[in-house]
């Protein structure tokens, strides 16, 4: 498991890159990636809107939720380290369809129209209610201005078909294919549909007339009302599952966009609905937005992409867990709309903020930048292996066994390439192991017959290999992580092993040969207790901080004595953690100049603790914070430059980041989650570009890839 040694966010010992750990940053703590919010109550976001709802200038968020139903109401969205955002619920009917905006736009005043519609599965009916009651309560149920029953439970809802007063119309789809259609209360049509299984409506010609997509014959037909029934006036066969109807602009024509099939956005011409083009949506595309610029999105539930249709659009972007649908809106209020997503299955909804690429109008959304690895990375270092100035990203892949090299480039991180073949390794360490100068590697590695140390020797142009007269060491019945300190006070470091198996810390000599290779040698070997699996120095105090599996606890060893490669045979205390030990760092929490020691601790699959203590006697800073699930790293640092350090929390199975900020009442108050690839593992905190504000780095094991998220 990775440590953390040093510094505001180091990655590498004091020999390293970044010898004197890295410096904070002084500016702003904004982050350029996903944000993720969890909704109230436990239950799962299906339908989003954005509107200004009290006029400040800055987008509401509102979320349609089942389980239990309920509309949700997110405001003051930042992007970046703001305190999670708990949204205002209000309870509606479970199992809801929308909500939908009533006058079909969004409000952009305390004057406007903020009625919504909202068609109930649960019991089948649907309802007008004032949004703006979530701005002053936030428990009890919705007022609802207006009710119709339905005889069935509904299957598609629309609100649109303005008539010549700019009077909407309300349309509901019943599961027995019937169609009803209200203008103001009053009954403008109940008929029976042609075809089965609606899956979208979209009215037409101010409510005379209306757009039906089915499923049952994968096709789009245009109806009008005549005398209080149905005609069909036009249709267009496809070859695939309709799933969301839009209107809009395609290259300066006024088309139909249909989202379906497996890949399909087909492109419709409105009179005779001939299909006149057809574009890659993603893999099951479920939902259809436009920016302000008339550019087309879509939203793709398998591959959970979110990717833009128009002149100058970016790749596709992860959306978060099984997205459903997604809204546009300004919600931080700089003027550039950002997209939200709602995610059933993960119980949030995402946020993605936009900028404007330069030289062009366009929008575009900021997340991560991410970079191929070899498969399933797990852990990360950074230094500078081909001494250009440049830091170089080393990741450990577990399914190949690769050491994998991303070297740094003038403006991003280059290709990655294989370095070397080890088979199960961890805990990478740089630092000089000979005298020529070039950055070295040290790891940690697991064998059959136990553990063992492996060193790779720099060649000062990013190469990296063993030599056959360096041979590996064996420490141990395991190794698993590496603390590198100058115990005797000879100017070199000894490595300290920890040996959960063996139940015991190893200490490990580098001693120069006479031809230039050095050897590895045990030196000292201390009996501990409770399975030490991870490993903390901090170089100014001299104290090694011993994380324990089965002995779930956090030990503080002094190192005060130099000139002894003997580790102290007392602990100057020892905290119980009450689950196995994960992970440890630093941060100075409460800007007092002595760092604070952060613990993760994790029993079983579910969520892990993140521990806060002082370094002096293991006390609780702060009480313990819940992760979200199967965390596996944490680092912490200074990222918005206040000189108090934010701690990160890396949550596998939960496919984002958790944050922290402490604040002037010596708490963790959390922040947004931060979003990164799929299954997050390994996290760093290291400047790449050199503009003194940290990136934060992310091995995503189920993405094969590196997350890098810039924060400025």
């Amino acid at each position: 498991m990775p440590s953390r040694a040093g510094g505001s966010f180091a990655s590498e010992p004091r020999d390293a890159a970044k010898p004197d750990g890295g410096v904070a940053s002084t500016k702003p703590g904004r982050i350029a990636a996903r944000h993720e919010h969890m909704t109230a109550n436990g239950a799962r976001a299906t339908a989003l809107l954005a509107g200004d709802l009290d006029g400040d200038g800055r987008d509401e968020l509102l979320a349609g939720c089942y389980g239990p139903g309920s509309l949700q109401l997110y405001s003051n969205l930042g992007r970046g380290l703001e305190p999670m955002v708990a949204p205002r619920a209000l309870d509606v009917d479970d199992f809801p369809l929308g909500p939908a905006w009533l006058a079909s736009k969004a409000p952009r005043s305390t004057s406007d129209d903020a009625r919504v519609v909202l068609a109930s599965r649960a019991k089948p009916g649907v309802v007008v209610a004032d949004a703006r009651a979530l701005l002053s309560s936030d428990e009890g149920a919705l007022p609802v201005a207006w009710r119709a029953d339905l005889p069935s439970r509904p299957r598609a809802l629309a609100v649109g078909g303005h008539d010549a007063s700019g009077r909407a119309s309300i349309w509901v789809a019943t599961i027995d294919d019937d169609l009803h259609a209200w203008r103001e209360g009053v009954l403008l049509v109940h008929a029976r549909l042609p075809d089965e299984q609606t899956t979208a409506l979209l009215p037409e010609d101010g409510g005379a007339s209306v757009l039906v997509a089915s499923q049952g014959t994968r096709r789009v037909v245009r109806l009008r009302i005549v005398d209080g029934a149905l005609r069909e006036e036009a249709a267009c066969a496809l070859d695939g599952l309709p799933r969301r109807l839009a209107r809009g602009s395609w290259r300066g024509d006024q088309r139909i966009f249909v989202a379906g099939g497996d890949h399909d956005l087909w492109i419709l011409e409105p009179s005779q609905l001939r299909v006149v083009e057809r574009l890659d949506a993603g893999i099951v595309p479920v939902d259809l937005e436009f920016d302000p610029d008339g550019g087309p999105w879509s939203l793709a539930l398998r591959g959970q992409e979110w990717r833009g249709h128009g002149m100058g659009a970016p790749g596709p972007v992860y959306a978060g867990q099984h997205p459903l649908d997604a809204c546009l809106g300004d919600f931080d209020g700089d003027g550039i709309v950002d997209a939200a997503f709602a995610n059933g299955d993960a119980k949030r909804v995402s946020l993605l903020h936009g900028e404007r690429g330069a030289g062009t109008r366009q929008v575009s959304w900021t997340t991560a930048r991410d970079h191929a690895t070899g498969r399933a990375p797990y852990e990360l270092l950074a230094a500078d292996f081909d001494a250009d100035g440049r830091l170089d990203v080393l990741t450990l892949d577990a399914l190949e066994g690769t050491l994998s090299m991303l070297r740094g480039g003038p403006a991003d991180l280059l290709e990655k390439r294989v370095v070397e073949h080890l088979g199960s390794v961890e805990s990478p360490r740089a630092l000089h192991l000979d005298d020529d100068g070039k950055l070295d590697l040290l790891l940690a590695q697991r064998t059959d017959k136990g553990g063992r140390l492996v060193a790779l020797f720099g060649d000062g142009r990013g190469g990296l290999a063993q030599r056959a007269l360096v041979a590996p060491l064996q420490v141990g019945r395991s190794a698993k992580d590496l603390a590198l300190v100058d115990l005797d006070g000879d100017g070199r470091v000894e490595a300290v092993v920890a040996d959960p198996e063996g139940d015991a810390l190893h200490v490990v000599r580098i001693v120069p040969g006479a031809d230039g290779n050095p050897s590895l040698r045990l030196a000292a070997t201390r009996a501990t207790s409770g399975a030490p699996t991870a490993l903390l120095l901090d170089g100014e105090s001299r104290r090694l901080y011993v994380g324990h599996a089965s002995g779930k606890a956090l030990a503080c060893l002094p190192l005060d004595a130099r000139g002894s490669l003997e580790l102290p045979a007392t602990e100057s205390w020892r905290v119980d953690l009450s689950a196995p030990c994960l992970a440890l760092a630093q941060g100075d929490l409460d800007r007092d100049g002595a760092p604070e020691i952060l613990a993760l601790a994790l029993l079983g699959d579910g969520p892990g603790r993140l521990h806060a203590l002082r370094a002096s006697d293991g006390s609780t800073w702060c009480e313990p914070q819940e992760t979200s699930l199967r965390p596996y790293d944490l680092v912490a640092g200074d990222l918005d430059g206040d000189g108090r350090a934010e701690v990160l929390v890396s949550a596998q199975n939960s496919h984002h980041l958790n944050a922290w900020r402490a604040t002037d009442l010596g708490v963790l108050a959390r922040a947004a989650d931060i979003g990164a690839g799929l299954g997050p593992l390994g996290l760093l905190l290291v400047d790449l570009d050199g503009d003194e504000a940290p990136e934060i780095l992310v091995a995503n094991a189920f993405g094969d890839s590196i997350s890098v998220l810039k924060t400025r």
